[in-house]
């Protein structure tokens, strides 16, 4: 039998490898620790653009999301600055992702936002680090994928904004 191991190293309990992975979890779990992994090898931001790669290599979990509503995308911004933003399928219920975008920080560190369903037509930008997940702001209406990095941008630490992130300081 072939051993199994994370993006950090650790071996893969395959008992636990056998669950059905949720939207939320690729968006609150799988990528993190993606983003994590790029960080600590300081390696280049391919790996986090590859779905096509996350999928084979999650190919013994069963997912409860369609692949193909699944993608990452490049985005360039104004002022000059790469996102990949990753779109997830409709949510149907609160806090599932609609959208997730990573960016490089003005001190090169990434920086990973969230937009949420939360109630009652609105929706929530969040940002997480490591393990942990930050609600930041309500954005009325179903924001586009423009929008969305628009307001995450506005949230960077260096941003001429005093609503910037506080995460991973």
């Amino acid at each position: 039998m072939n051993e199994r191991y994370d993006l950090n190293g650790r071996k893969v309990d395959e008992r636990a490898s056998g669950r059905r992975m949720s939207s939320y979890e690729m968006a609150y779990r799988w990528i993190p620790a993606v983003v994590e992994a790029v960080s600590a090898a300081g390696a280049d931001d391919s790996a986090l653009e590859n779905v096509a790669a996350w999928r084979e290599y999650l190919s013994s979990r069963e997912v409860d999301f369609d692949w193909g509503a699944m993608h990452a995308e490049s985005r360039e911004t104004a002022d000059g600055r790469r996102w990949l933003l990753y779109r997830f399928p409709e949510p149907q219920r609160m806090t599932e992702p609609r959208y997730g975008a990573v960016c490089r920080d003005a001190r090169r560190r990434l920086r990973y936002y969230t937009l949420e369903m939360s109630d009652e037509g609105a929706w929530m930008i969040g940002c997480m680090h490591r393990n942990e997940h930050r609600s930041l702001r309500l954005v009325q209406g179903a924001p586009t994928a423009e929008r969305f990095i628009e307001e995450a941008a506005a949230l960077l630490p260096g941003a001429k904004s005093r609503r910037a992130c506080r995460c991973g300081r």
